[in-house]
């Protein structure tokens, strides 16, 4: 029993088993296992010896366990033997990655270092340099301020010298303009001379051939609307001793019949003109501006104005300059228009239009005119579509014996009806007037 009590014992453990057996004397051991526990085992197979049949315990599992229990303690052992292995190769590395640290912090604190005393290097480098181009630039205001005076001295005499050149070329060209003064002073003074003795011949012209006046011209306008009557107006010269060379080229080309024939063709807004027209049949164009010059009394010698005879409504004034053949009627008072400065178009534009007569009788006749229509067109506005012809114009002043008397006026309407019968009875549209050269406007270029 006491062996028993003491395999009993002996089996108590974590883990462990106590095989039991009371039956016939026979008794079971059993391996306990646990923490530090074992298996004791008394069997004494000279003790176990019954009277009856035993059976003898089977220990087959023992060696099994054994084994795992050797496994287990391996893996453990394994286990804290890896967990040593790599906490120490994990130190290692720690210590070397340390290691590695320590070198590149202090291979980049030694690099750093170096770059800082470069940088002073350089700042100091550039520091010096600084008051090198410091004291440069001190030199070079000196430099500059030496040049900018330099340049306004050369400024200053280069106006001297202009100053001095202006003043030797503006007592040369100051010659020259007193020269040409004085040139101009002579021909001016020269002109007006001719002039003068122009008008002198003129006006004793006038009164030796067509006496002293007044003189008044009388026309004679046949309209296309009824060609077998005639229609007429009167006018008076000026005072011979205001406009004598203009009254003298106008009685001269009536007296010479020049007027005959002739057209009112422009109907502007404040003027009724009056001049040579040729007829449609006519092949020349210049026909009927041809007989002014065959008697050279196309135009005055100089555009001849007294401002005591101004060009105020009903007044007549030749067109161009210096003025002729054409005329023309103001329909309203053309003072300023056709005065002095009042034709910019001309190169003495401070010379006037010639005013030598006024409307004396038939003001209806020419207020008749005024209405009658005018074509649109650009090329041709202010032209009457039915101009008016001038049959015949005559001086109704009588004339002085010695003079050579006019036609009749049995002769005149006869002479009308066969002009009447030979000549279609319309003129051509022609600008005559506006193309006609004006040889008394002489432009600069003409004149260089």
């Amino acid at each position: 029993m006491a062996m028993l009590r003491q395999r009993q014992g002996s089996g108590v453990g974590h883990g462990g088993a106590l095989p039991t057996n009371y039956g016939n004397g026979n008794g079971g051991g059993g391996l306990g296992v646990g923490y530090g526990g074992g298996s004791y085992d008394s069997y004494n197979s000279n003790a176990h010896y019954s009277t009856g049949k035993t059976k003898r315990p089977s220990h087959s599992a023992a060696p099994f366990l054994n084994s795992k229990v050797l496994m287990v303690a391996f893996s453990i052992f394994l286990f804290f033997c890896t967990t040593v292995y790599y906490r120490s190769s994990a130190k290692s590395v720690s210590q070397g990655i340390n290691d590695i640290m320590i070198e590149l912090n202090v291979k980049n604190a030694k690099e750093a270092v170096g770059a800082i005393r470069n940088l002073l290097k350089d700042r100091d480098q550039l520091h010096s340099q600084n008051i090198n181009y410091q004291r440069r630039d001190k030199g070079d205001d000196t430099l500059l301020q030496r040049v900018r005076d330099l340049e306004s001295t050369n400024r200053d005499l280069t106006m001297q010298n202009r100053e001095l050149a202006a003043n030797k070329a503006g007592n040369q060209n100051k010659d020259q303009v007193d020269k040409l003064m004085k040139r101009e002073f002579a021909w001016r003074k020269q002109v007006g001379t001719l002039q003068k003795q122009a008008s002198r011949n003129s006006h004793r012209s006038v009164i030796e051939k067509f006496g002293p006046g007044p003189h008044r011209v009388k026309f004679a306008l046949r309209f296309s609307n009824d060609e077998d009557k005639l229609e007429y107006f009167t006018i008076e010269l000026a005072p011979v001793e205001m406009m004598p060379h203009s009254v003298h080229l106008f009685l001269e080309q009536v007296y010479h019949e020049l007027w005959d024939y002739t057209w009112i063709y422009l109907n502007g807004a404040h003027i009724l003109q009056a001049g040579p027209q040729s007829y449609e049949d006519e092949i020349e164009d210049e026909e009927a501006y041809a007989k002014f010059e065959e008697k050279e009394l196309d135009q005055l010698a100089f555009p001849e104005y007294n401002a005591k005879f101004p060009h105020v409504a009903w007044t007549l004034g030749l067109t161009g300059r210096p003025g002729g053949p054409d005329f023309y009627i103001n329909k309203n008072d053309n003072t300023h228009v056709h005065g002095p400065g009042g034709q910019t178009q001309h190169a003495l534009a401070e010379q006037a239009d010639p005013c030598f007569a006024k409307v004396v009788d038939g003001f209806s006749t020419l207020q008749k005119i005024y209405k009658m229509d005018v074509y649109d067109d650009s090329d041709y506005a202010d032209f009457l579509e039915d101009p008016v012809e001038i049959t015949w114009a005559r001086i109704e002043t009588p004339l002085p014996e010695e003079t050579k008397p006019q036609q009749t006026n049995e002769e005149i309407v006869a002479q009308a009806k066969r002009h009447h019968h030979d000549k279609k009875h319309k003129p051509k549209l022609d600008h005559r007037v506006d193309q006609h050269k004006e040889e008394y406007d002489v432009s600069i270029e003409d004149a260089e």
